[in-house]
């Protein structure tokens, strides 16, 4: 069997599971009130700009201020990364372990996911 049909006790799952989702939401908002400045741009256009043109005229749009509140922004992306690893790591688990055979074997394997998408953002910036 594998580990992850028992590790973590479904109470420790679904508390860690609503702990991040609690941290995930409040982080989301933190970031709607600290990137107003940034507007009409956001972060995230920023990050998906795939071109250098783009970017630059992002940056020309923010101004220096504009640039400061990004810089900022990616320092809160720090807390961002755990909370939501944790908390769709602890959906997928939990779903994964309301299944049987395939479904449940690829839902154990996906738990991980989350956390590799966050090391690979922050690899990638």
């Amino acid at each position: 069997m594998h580990r992850l049909a028992e590790f973590p006790t479904p109470k420790t799952l679904r508390l860690v599971t609503a702990v991040a989702f609690l941290f995930t939401a409040a982080i989301f908002f933190v970031f709607r009130v600290h990137d107003r400045p940034l507007r009409p741009y956001d972060i995230v256009a920023f990050e998906l700009a795939w071109t250098p043109q783009k970017a630059e005229t992002i940056m020309g749009v923010w101004g220096e201020a504009g640039s400061q509140t990004a810089r900022e922004s990616l320092l809160i992306d720090f807390g961002y990364l755990p909370a939501y690893s944790f908390f769709f790591a602890g959906l997928t688990l939990m779903a994964a372990r309301a299944v049987t055979a395939r479904l449940q074997a690829l839902g154990f394997a996906l738990t991980c996911a989350p956390f590799v998408s966050a090391a690979w953002c922050r690899s990638a910036a």
